[in-house]
C-alpha cells in the first residue's frame, strides 16, 4: 500500500469511526477534521488532494444527512426508562444501548433500539437534527 493509499485509509477510518461511534460535539467534529487534515498533509500531489477533499466532503455529507434523533430522561435508582422487547427475534439491548442506559441524563437514539422496545416512562426530552439547504437564489439570501 502506499502513503497515499494508507493516508486515505487512516482519514475515511477516522470519518467512519467519529460518525458510527458518536462522537459529538465540538471536540468529535474537531478531532476529525484535525485528522483528516493532517492525512491530507501527506500527500504531495495537489490535485490528488483536492480531488480526495471533495471525496471526503461528499462522504461527510452523506453521513449528516440523515436526521439525528435523540431522547433523554434523567437517571433514576433502580428504574430504567425503557425495557427491552419482552418477545421476538432481539430480547435483549446491545452493548451501546445498556452503557447509554448507565449514564445520567440517559440519552439514546431512538434508531438504535429493537422494535418492540418498551417504554417505562416517557422522555423528559427529545431532539431531532437535520441539515436545512437554503433553496433561495444566490442574489436573494447574498448581501449586497
Amino acid at each position: 500500500m502506499t502513503v497515499r493509499g494508507a493516508a486515505l485509509a487512516i482519514a475515511l477510518a477516522t470519518i467512519a469511526c467519529a460518525y458510527h461511534v458518536g462522537i459529538g460535539g465540538i471536540r468529535g467534529a474537531s478531532a476529525t477534521v484535525l485528522a483528516a487534515s493532517e492525512t491530507m498533509w501527506l500527500f504531495d500531489n495537489a490535485a490528488m488532494a483536492e480531488l480526495l477533499t471533495l471525496e471526503m466532503a461528499q462522504m461527510l455529507r452523506r453521513a449528516f444527512s440523515v436526521p439525528i434523533e435523540r431522547l433523554g430522561w434523567q437517571q433514576e435508582i433502580g428504574s430504567d426508562p425503557i425495557e427491552p422487547p419482552a418477545s421476538g427475534p432481539i430480547t435483549h439491548f446491545d452493548r451501546r444501548i445498556e452503557f447509554l442506559l448507565q449514564n445520567d441524563p440517559i440519552v439514546v437514539p431512538p434508531r438504535a433500539l429493537p422494535p418492540g422496545t418498551q417504554q417505562q416512562r416517557p422522555p423528559a426530552w427529545a431532539y431531532r437534527r437535520e441539515i436545512l439547504e437554503d433553496l433561495r437564489d444566490d442574489l436573494a439570501r447574498l448581501p449586497g
